[in-house]
């Protein structure tokens, strides 16, 4: 397939699946294939693929839907959904050992590249490539510049320490330098004024590429929030509320803004995982005697932003 453009993103599209390959061998996208096993949390549309492969496949997260189920969540997590989804794209994966799962974890209010584990082999070099920090991120956000403007480039290695504060309902990543190693590379991509409601106050946004050397939790958050340029939609972290008001709509609204389509929560930061890149070798099923991946080469899979962040700020398009 082509490779996709590089810079801002494109606007999401309906479905297809791309990937742009560094160096050589890198793998070939597969086509498609027998449908798996229904199961019960099949509603909605599946979302876009961004590659799809034998052992693993890349989908584009909408904002709005946890990875994994929890107290209030029901089965409208991927993890439920995955099944449903998979015969969608028809896609033919897991055995009696082994169900299709996601290989870490993007915050629900998160959009972008989330990587699913299709055998027990690529679930264990997607978990091997993010444990070693083989398998790069980067992220886009959204910030506001509170009394600072931060230089075009740099490194925040602030330690960060998570904590439950006495009848908090989820705890809190904080500054400490008690706190763990964290390191977070940012580049700043652009600045503008945000489309923002009549009535409010002109407010200015800047555009960030963010990649973390660490995995620490809600690190960008915390990082951005000591910089003194919050996430905007993140007041937990001191950013201001997102100027287009409630995102949880439902029907065409909810796809206007790209949210997932039953979600009501109006806190979700302008927080996308744009990109993966995972090593070609860890894509690869070849046997002993067979010619692995060039060492270097790699995968890098983008997903497009969503449709809300190009309405609060069209200077993106």
């Amino acid at each position: 397939p082509p490779p996709l453009s590089r810079g801002l993103p494109p606007p999401p599209s309906t479905g297809g699946h791309g990937s742009t390959t560094k160096g050589r061998g890198g793998p070939k996208q597969s086509g498609p294939a027998a449908a798996p096993r229904t199961h019960r949390a099949t509603r909605g549309e599946a979302p876009p693929l961004v590659y799809r492969g034998d052992r693993l496949l890349v989908l584009a997260k909408p904002a709005g839907l946890a990875t994994q189920g929890g107290t209030d969540q029901g089965d409208e997590h991927i993890a439920a959904l995955l099944p449903g989804w998979l015969e969608q794209w028809q896609v033919r994966s897991g055995s009696r050992t082994f169900h299709p799962a996601p290989a870490h974890r993007l915050d629900k209010g998160t959009s972008g590249c989330l990587a699913i584990g299709l055998s027990a082999a690529g679930m264990a070099a997607l978990t091997a490539g993010f444990r070693d920090h083989k398998i790069r991120k980067t992220y886009l956000a959204l910030v506001e510049e509170q009394g600072t403007t931060l230089p075009d480039t740099g490194v925040c290695d602030a330690p960060l320490l998570t904590r439950s504060k006495p009848g908090a309902r989820r705890p809190r990543t904080i500054v400490d330098p008690e706190g763990k190693p964290a390191g977070t590379e940012w580049t700043v991509l652009a600045r503008g004024p945000l489309g923002t409601s009549r009535n409010a106050r002109e407010r200015y946004g800047c555009l960030l590429q963010l990649r973390p050397h660490t995995g620490r939790n809600h690190q960008i958050r915390a990082h951005c929030a000591h910089l003194g340029t919050p996430l905007i939609g993140d007041p937990r972290y001191g950013g201001p509320h997102d100027p287009l008001g409630g995102l949880g709509a439902k029907g065409s609204r909810a796809r206007e803004y790209g949210t997932h389509r039953s979600d009501r929560v109006t806190g979700m930061p302008y927080l996308h995982a744009h990109a993966l890149e995972i090593p070609a070798a860890l894509l690869e099923d070849t046997a002993p005697d067979q010619t692995r991946a060039e060492d270097g080469a790699s995968v890098r899979v983008e997903a497009p932003l969503p449709p809300r962040w190009r309405r609060l700020a069209p200077w993106l398009d």
